[in-house]
């Protein structure tokens, strides 16, 4: 009968010392971490070049084409009036240094129109230019600000059994590329093994959302939250040990 209470006692204490060092090996072990806040997820361009502006060439060759038909239809109308009087050819000649004039102002008028019109479709696309990046520049400005934007957080108690015990801030936060994390900041817990971060309904953690693995029992740290989390419904952060079901410590979160 001594026997068989001896194998039983020693079977038991095969079980129970190492489930004990296990438990009890985090309590004496503390780690550390210290995650920074996420980048930003919009980079701002450094600058924009302003529009070019279109390079205008001016027409050298049209005054000497006009010299040189008017030359040459005077020279044809000398030679058919060659019976005329000096007087007409004076005359015609004048006549045709007049068409001339004119052909030359009208070319110059509306050269200098179309120029006109070309400055002031430069002038509008270059104000609208400006204005689009003034207001890129402006937003671009109000972002990179600030790289995220707070929505909810509270602060962190333990268990109240004086045993359990934890501290610091939690906060969510929501990313400029739309996705939101969990940030825990001055943060400490009272070690333990297999701790996990939930999202949960209650403390019991009735229904909750596994964030992972604690990363560490003190410091600054990051979680990613699942899209479409529901935060109003799971408004509980909670330090929970998976292995032995016990609630180290939590913090309600409610609008900043």
């Amino acid at each position: 009968m001594n026997r068989k209470n001896v194998i039983i006692a020693i079977i038991a204490a095969a079980i129970l010392v190492p489930a004990a060092a296990y438990a009890a090996a985090p309590l004496f072990v503390s780690t550390t971490i210290d995650e920074p806040l996420p980048p930003t997820a919009v980079s701002s361009e450094a600058g924009m070049n302003d529009a070019a502006e279109p390079a205008q060439e001016k027409d050298s060759t049209a005054d000497d084409d006009d010299d040189d038909d008017a030359k040459h239809m005077a020279a044809e109308g000398g030679r058919q009036q060659q019976g005329e009087t000096a007087m007409e050819e004076k005359g015609e000649a004048a006549m045709a240094d007049k068409k001339e004039e004119k052909g030359d102002v009208m070319v110059k008028d509306e050269s200098a129109a179309a120029m006109d019109d070309e400055d002031e479709e430069e002038e509008k696309d270059s104000a609208t230019t400006k204005g689009a990046m003034e207001k890129e520049n402006e937003a671009t400005a109000g972002t990179a600000a600030e790289a995220t934007t707070e929505e909810i957080g509270g602060v962190f108690s333990g268990a109240g059994d004086g045993f359990h015990n934890a501290e610091g801030i939690a906060r969510v936060l929501h990313l400029e590329d739309g996705s939101a994390l969990l940030r825990l900041e001055d943060f400490k817990v009272t070690n333990g093994p297999d701790l996990y971060v939930y999202l949960a309904t209650d403390r019991g953690v009735t229904d909750y959302v596994d964030l992972g693995r604690l990363k560490a029992s003190s410091g600054n740290q990051n979680y990613e939250l699942p899209e479409g989390v529901d935060l109003e419904k799971y408004d509980n952060v909670v330090i929970w040990c998976k292995s032995f079901s016990v609630y180290f410590g939590g913090a309600q979160l409610s609008a900043a």
